[in-house]
């Protein structure tokens, strides 16, 4: 029983206790068994980081898994097993040399440097945490944050958390749990789709594997759930009422949109989910303040698809599609114009054909003889929405789109502006799964 103990308390798995329990979002990655991608050859981290001294002299257990995390603080991290902590001092020694990193430094039991000028690593002799990108005004609180997290215990760590539990119950050399406030507000609409009356983004969470395919797209399929059973019960019940896809705006999207979002509801159905979801109540906040979208979305039966040009907080270029069962909401638009707030109007632009504008809004909108709605920020997005875009998204991504109940498509490669926390992920994205160039997500 006592050698039992023992192997136990030594287990492979003791250095995810590094793992920070206050995690919010935390991916797997099996490097042994990921299929090699352009730019990727199942251990992207580890080469990117350490090619300088060899991947296989760098002292790293690659055959465990490694993981990568987000706090509650947003600090987003990664931690390895540690095969050798010897060939690990002498693989900095190497690096430091060639002024790729600094000194190491010894403090108790744990190593400290800074990788590239902007990355902070500690180890000890079961794990190696890594932090960043970082500031150099910001270096010093990681290593504290660092030595923190190796010095966790079996009750201190993730593996207390329910996360991890979930995280570890999913098949697959890559898999994630995050809580859906992990993510940007205005990206996290598919994520908390069916979010419950009185729940927040933190209860709402996505387990998911992942496949990074060689012409340059991760695929994410994943479920949403919530630890809360009420909270659970609801979002299961709403999620349920969206339908499979048919295709029908599949090459009507741009395919230089930052992010595009594909549906099949039933208008009633979605009018109640979109009224608990705070991220498409932002991203329709212009709107509503002079148009009722509530009374447009009812009469939505069919594919319905919405369009982010940019991730600009001032210009963002929303566009959005859907087939209808009626035009109903038409009759409605006389009494619109008359019920403006001060500084904003409607104005005619052609046959059930109008613009709203505002000091802060913009919104061309209308319904098509055949039966569908279409809008956007962009007149001439509005004009051309229903036609096959000039620069269709490419048939390898679309095929993804067609028969799954949402589809979210994330086009990286066009950058994020100057929001640095999509930046950061973006730059951590690409060592890890190789050049990617497209994130698709799909609900189970």
């Amino acid at each position: 029983m006592s050698c039992i103990c023992i192997n136990l308390s030594c287990s492979n798995d003791d250095y995810t206790n590094a793992i920070p329990a206050n995690s919010k979002a935390i991916i797997s990655i099996d490097a042994g068994e990921m299929e090699p991608t352009d730019g990727n050859d199942g251990k992207g981290i580890i080469s990117a980081l350490f090619k300088d001294c060899g991947i296989d002299e760098s002292g790293l257990d690659l055959t465990s898994r490694i993981y990568l995390f987000e706090t509650a603080e947003g600090n987003l991290g990664a931690c390895m097993k540690v095969d050798d902590s010897d060939d690990l001092n002498t693989c900095f020694e190497k690096l430091k040399e060639k002024g790729i990193c600094d000194k190491v430094i010894k403090k108790r039991d744990f190593n400290f440097t800074l990788l590239k000028g902007s990355w902070a690593i500690g180890y000890n002799d079961k794990a190696m945490l890594i932090q960043g990108p970082i500031l150099p005004a910001q270096q010093a609180d990681a290593i504290r944050a660092i030595g923190k997290w190796l010095k966790q215990e079996d009750d201190d760590g993730i593996k207390s958390s329910p996360l991890f539990e979930k995280l570890n119950s999913i098949e697959g050399s890559m898999t994630m749990v995050a809580q859906a406030d992990a993510l940007p507000e205005k990206l996290s609409i598919p994520f908390t789709i069916g979010q419950p009356k009185g729940s927040d983004a933190s209860q709402i969470l996505i387990a998911a594997s992942m496949t990074a395919t060689k012409d340059g797209c991760l695929l994410i399929n994943g479920n949403t759930f919530s630890l809360n059973k009420q909270v659970d019960e609801e979002l299961q019940k709403s999620t349920g009422k969206l339908r499979k896809i048919n295709g029908r705006y599949t090459n009507n999207i741009s395919g230089k949109s930052l992010c595009s979002i594909f549906m099949n509801v039933n208008g009633p159905d979605f009018v109640d989910i979109a009224h608990n979801n705070p991220a498409l109540g932002a991203l329709l906040a212009g709107a509503n303040t002079a148009i009722d979208m509530d009374n447009i979305l009812r009469c939505v039966n069919g594919d319905f698809a919405i369009s982010i040009g940019s991730y600009d907080e001032n210009d963002m270029k929303i566009s959005m599609v859907a087939q209808l069962a009626n035009r109903n909401f038409l009759k409605d638009v006389d009494y619109w114009k008359k019920s403006c707030p001060a500084g904003t109007q409607i104005e005619d632009c052609g046959k059930d054909y109008f613009h709203l504008k505002g000091s802060e809004t913009s919104l061309w909108f209308g319904a098509s003889d055949s039966n569908e709605f279409f809008a956007s920020s962009d007149n001439d997005i509005a004009t051309n929405i229903l036609k096959p875009s000039l620069h269709p998204i490419p048939r390898s991504i679309t095929k993804h789109i067609q028969g799954n109940r949402l589809c979210m498509i994330l086009n990286i490669s066009e950058g994020f502006g100057d929001n640095k926390a999509l930046s950061n992920a973006a730059d951590i994205i690409k060592p890890i799964f190789g050049d990617i160039k497209t994130i698709i997500y799909t609900l189970k």
